[in-house]
């Protein structure tokens, strides 16, 4: 009740959201465990503390938990101010993985692309990525667009990479309608900005869907330290640019009350608004059911 801000509408109270998570993890609730270590990562209700970080996120992680098995992960991955250690980040992110979490599934499918920890595997990105995708995970479909638009790790199927878009946009993937957009605009250019530096240059030059990457990235303290004010004004701005990704992130923060007045009345017109941008998407063209197809139709 006190994370939500829902105490006598108070805002957020992240000193005794911090405190009450403390006395649970002292006494071995996991859930706490990680939800602690989540605030001591992002100086939350306690002083940012990485050691901290990880000693509560292993505890929890080491009782099974999923969700801080990705997270401590995560934490390996050298941006959250622990030095970068590749194995380590690989064993927890395959731990999570493995027990069903789709986002460290998704996180594994990278690390596999990308050879972080593990020798490169395409085969076996797809078929992380396959299994989160699957379970309804909109990055990854977007990701399985690429690589069957491609013919990487899968063989090259035009109409599959446009099913996969179609899903991933619906749910509000910025960088699945940027490619649907792109390939029914006839656009050839489908490079993305990758890294914070051409994140930020792609969004002050007017690029949507970085402005809502730069937002996210600024939210949760990817490649950049946390910054509320930052994250509030460039995912606004994606949101006014008619982004429903953004719209919907946008409600999410007036829902919470994190870093900004909680106010009802604007998320529900947000979220509102993201809702009919979804449903404006362009339909395309069916399937082609000669043609063999690589995802799950149930």
């Amino acid at each position: 009740m006190y994370g939500d801000g829902n105490i006598s509408l108070q805002p957020t109270q992240w000193t005794k959201v911090a405190a009450w998570y403390e006395q649970l993890a002292e006494n071995g609730n996991a859930d706490a465990q990680r939800r602690l270590g989540v605030c001591y990562r992002n100086g939350r209700g306690v002083p940012w503390n990485p050691a901290k970080a990880v000693e509560w996120l292993q505890k929890s992680a080491e009782q099974g938990n999923v969700i801080a098995q990705l997270s401590l992960g995560r934490m390996y991955y050298g941006d959250r101010g622990l030095p970068r250690d590749d194995a380590k980040a690989f064993e927890w992110v395959r731990k999570s993985a493995e027990n069903g979490y789709h986002w460290a599934q998704v996180d594994l499918g990278h690390m596999y692309i990308e050879g972080r920890g593990i020798p490169a595997d395409v085969s076996k990105a797809y078929e992380w990525f396959q299994k989160a995708a699957d379970k309804g995970a909109a990055s990854a479909q977007t990701i399985l667009g690429l690589m069957s638009l491609y013919g990487t790790g899968a063989p090259k199927d035009d109409a599959n990479a446009m099913a996969w878009f179609r899903m991933a946009a619906k749910k509000g993937n910025a960088d699945a309608q940027f490619y649907l957009d792109r390939i029914l605009t006839g656009e050839k250019d489908l490079e993305r900005p990758r890294t914070f530096d051409e994140i930020f240059q792609a969004a002050q030059n007017g690029n949507i869907p970085a402005q809502a990457r730069l937002g996210e990235m600024y939210l949760m303290g990817m490649g950049v330290a946390v910054d509320g004010h930052e994250a509030f004004k460039w995912i606004k701005k994606a949101a006014e640019n008619g982004l429903a990704s953004a719209q919907s992130m946008l409600a999410g923060m007036y829902d919470s009350g994190i870093f900004i007045p909680r106010d009802q009345t604007k998320a529900t017109e947000w979220r509102a608004r993201a809702a009919q941008k979804k449903q404006s998407l362009p339909d395309v063209p069916p399937m082609n059911p000669q043609q063999p197809q690589f995802f799950n139709t149930n």
